[in-house]
């Protein structure tokens, strides 16, 4: 009988009329109303998920306000800041105009304003030293996580 439904049922989709009372007999039903026209019409009956919304201060930071850095925090038992940010080649495009011998390196004008913006977030004006002790690599695909901290004592 299921093989007679299941022919019958492809002849019908192929615009064959079938008499569907006298094919089913006393079993058959009205068709349903409310199923979807449209194969995949649907509704979901669950709450949507909250999409991140990359705003530093959901995560418990404040925002560092610099082009490079991301978010700054206060340490805790300290006056101190840690400020974090991400650079990438496919970010910062200009980035990959300081290459050296096929390597992007992160200018070293690049890491004293990371110094310069990190001495601003404990109130200071300057930076009095700077020591590199080896370049930052930035990779051809992916990024590197900055991480600068200084302490406000002064």
């Amino acid at each position: 009988m299921s093989e007679l439904l299941r022919n019958l049922g492809a002849l019908h989709v192929h615009g064959i009329h079938v008499d569907w009372a006298k094919a089913l007999g006393a079993s058959a039903h009205q068709p349903v109303a409310s199923l979807p026209t449209y194969a995949f019409q649907r509704q979901r009956y669950w709450l949507e998920a909250e999409k991140p919304s990359g705003d530093a201060a959901t995560m418990g930071l404040s925002d560092a306000s610099h082009p490079l850095l991301g978010a700054a925090t206060p340490l805790a038992e300290s006056d101190g800041f840690l400020l974090t940010g991400r650079l990438s080649l496919s970010e910062a495009g200009w980035l990959g105009d300081h290459a050296v011998f096929g390597t992007v390196l992160l200018p070293g004008t690049g890491l004293l304003e990371l110094g310069f913006a990190a001495a601003r977030a404990v109130g200071l004006s300057s930076v009095s030293q700077l020591t590199l002790l080896s370049p930052l690599v930035l990779p051809a695909e992916g990024g590197v996580r900055l991480q600068v901290q200084v302490d406000g004592s002064g």
